[in-house]
C-alpha cells in the first residue's frame, strides 16, 4: 500500500542518512510527504477543492481573497475517465490528424501557504504545479535525488544494491498511481446500468400482485421495505463504483503519512540511536591488592623449589 511504501522509503533514507546527506534527505522527505496530497487531487476531481485550496482564477467571488504575494497558479490535474467522450474525441482527432489539439483549460491558483505546496522548497514547487502529472512528478523527482548519491565506502557502504533498493521503494509509489487511475477511470458501462435499474424497477412494480393474495394489507409495508433495501444495495453498487469521490476519507491518509514522514521525526529518531551499555568497573581494595601479591608471591616460591628439585 501506499502507507507501507513510504514508511519504507523514510526508513531507509533515514539508515542511510549519513550516505545520502541530510539537505538530500530533507528534500526527499518532503517530497515523500506531498506525494498522497498530490494523488489525491489527481483521482479526485471533485474534491481538489477540499478546504477551499483551489480556486479558479477570474472568478469574481474569490479573487478579493487571492494574495498576489502568494498565489501559485495552475492548471486542474485529473485522469481522464473512460466514459468522458469529449476525451476521446480529442484523442482520436490526434491519431488520425497527427497534430495535438489541446482543449483550453481553465486556470486556477492555490495559496503556496496550505498543504501540500508548503512543502516543496525551492523550484520543485514551481515546477510541480506545471507537471501534467504531479504525483509522477514527485515520483521521478524522488527516484532522481536517490539516484544521484554517489558511491561510497566504510562501515555502512553506500553502492548500487542500496540505491536499487531506494529506486525499487519509489516504483512503488509510482505504481500505486496506475492502480488508483485504474480504479478511477474503469466504470460500469452507462447501458448496464441503466438496464439495471428499468428491471429492478419493473420487477418491483409487479411485485404486489404476487403478494397481495397472501399478504392482503401488509402488502405495501413489506414492498416498501423490499423496496428500500434493493434500491439501497443498486444506490451502494454505484458509489463504490469510484471509492475515491467520497467513499474512502483520504484526507486521513494523506495527514497520516505526512506525520509518519515529518511531523514525529523527532520522536522516530531516537528509534535510530542505539545506548550501548557500559561495562561498570569493580573497585578493588587494599586488602584485595595485598592477597593478590601474597598469592602471585607463593606461586613464584613453588616453581623455584620444583627447578631447584628441593622436596615439599
Amino acid at each position: 500500500g501506499i502507507l507501507n511504501s513510504g514508511r519504507d522509503l523514510s526508513r531507509m533514507i533515514k539508515l542511510f542518512e549519513v550516505q545520502i546527506g541530510k539537505d538530500r534527505r530533507r528534500r526527499v522527505q518532503r517530497l515523500l510527504a506531498a506525494y498522497p496530497y498530490l494523488l489525491r487531487s489527481r483521482i479526485r476531481p471533485t474534491g481538489v477543492k477540499d478546504g477551499g485550496q483551489m480556486r479558479r482564477y477570474g472568478d469574481a467571488a474569490t479573487d478579493d481573497e487571492r494574495d498576489p504575494a502568494n498565489s501559485l497558479f495552475l492548471y486542474l490535474d485529473m485522469a481522464a475517465k473512460e466514459s468522458d467522450f469529449e476525451a476521446a474525441r480529442v484523442a482520436s482527432e490526434e491519431e488520425m490528424t497527427g497534430m495535438s489539439r489541446r482543449q483550453k483549460r481553465d486556470l486556477y491558483w492555490v495559496d503556496k501557504r496550505t498543504l501540500p505546496w508548503r512543502l516543496l522548497k525551492g523550484d520543485a514547487m514551481e515546477k510541480c504545479a506545471r507537471a501534467q502529472n504531479r504525483p509522477l512528478w514527485v515520483c521521478d523527482r524522488m527516484a532522481k535525488e536517490l539516484i544521484s548519491v554517489p558511491d561510497q565506502s566504510g562501515p555502512i557502504p553506500f553502492t548500487n544494491r542500496e540505491r536499487m533498493t531506494l529506486v525499487t521503494l519509489v516504483d512503488s509509489l509510482s505504481r500505486s498511481i496506475g492502480s488508483c487511475e485504474r480504479i478511477h477511470q474503469t466504470v460500469v458501462p452507462l447501458n448496464y446500468a441503466r438496464h439495471a435499474l428499468r428491471a429492478l424497477t419493473f420487477w418491483l412494480l409487479s411485485l404486489p400482485f404476487a403478494l397481495v393474495k397472501d399478504l392482503g394489507l401488509l402488502t405495501s409495508p413489506v414492498l416498501f421495505v423490499i423496496s428500500w433495501m434493493l434500491f439501497g444495495i443498486y444506490e451502494i453498487g454505484t458509489r463504490i463504483e469510484d471509492p475515491f469521490q467520497g467513499t474512502l476519507r483520504l484526507s486521513i491518509l494523506c495527514d497520516q503519512m505526512r506525520r509518519d514522514v515529518l511531523s514525529d521525526e523527532l520522536l522516530r529518531d531516537t528509534a535510530y540511536t542505539i545506548d550501548l551499555p557500559k561495562k561498570k568497573k569493580e573497585k578493588v581494595s587494599g586488602e584485595d591488592i595485598e592477597q593478590q601479591f601474597a598469592k602471585d608471591g607463593e606461586e613464584d616460591d613453588d616453581e623455584d623449589e620444583a627447578q631447584i628439585g628441593i622436596p615439599k
